[in-house]
């Protein structure tokens, strides 16, 4: 039987909050939300926002047996949903982001020229099929509060908007063998 994974743990080294990671990509992508801020892409950002509810639940009032005649009974469950990470980026780094987010009517800047991304992360493999039931909460989270959730698979968004510093470092210290070659955040921002 396969063991079952442990969570990450770390701490953010601004505020000294403590973040328990579902998996090592949710890890990598604080980091580089971190780098990004302190570099003034990103202003602001949420891990785990509050759990949107998609769908509310059923009830019924069953005709019989006669001991339950006329309760209300659950037919079926709400199905919510939380995303991984909100932020808020300056919008004249949305042509940049454009390489890797969907930008569109449905995330436009608002007054004070922020524009905000939702995001899911996601590992380059899906052993449960975790991405149909991601596509299917994406959609419903979209028809419901009109907004979109960027699937990001944290591998192809470093090697287009850069790797931070942080990652060229696995979690427990050793040298990155999957990012160790690629640019670095500051490369990217000056081309």
């Amino acid at each position: 039987m396969a063991k079952a994974r442990q969570p990450i743990q770390d701490v953010d080294p601004k505020t000294g909050k403590e973040y328990t990671f579902d998996s090592l990509e949710e890890w990598a992508f604080l980091h580089w939300l971190l780098e990004m801020e302190d570099m003034g892409v990103v202003k602001s950002w949420i891990y785990h926002p509050p759990t949107y509810l998609l769908i509310d639940k059923e009830v019924y009032i069953p005709l019989y047996p006669s001991n339950n005649k006329g309760k209300e009974r659950s037919l079926l469950r709400a199905h919510s949903y939380t995303l991984d990470f909100e932020f808020t980026i300056d919008s004249k780094y949305a042509e940049l982001f454009s390489k890797v987010f969907k930008i569109g009517h449905f995330n436009c800047p608002d007054e004070n020229g922020s524009l905000t991304l939702y995001v899911d992360i996601k590992g380059a493999f899906s052993r449960y099929d975790g991405d149909r039931s991601f596509s299917i909460n994406q959609k419903l989270l979209y028809m419901v509060y009109g907004i979109y959730v960027e699937k990001i698979v944290v591998k192809d968004l470093f090697g287009i908007l850069g790797v931070p510093k942080r990652c060229l470092k696995t979690f427990k210290g050793n040298p990155s063998r999957i990012y160790g070659n690629s640019n670095l955040i500051p490369t990217v921002l000056k081309r």
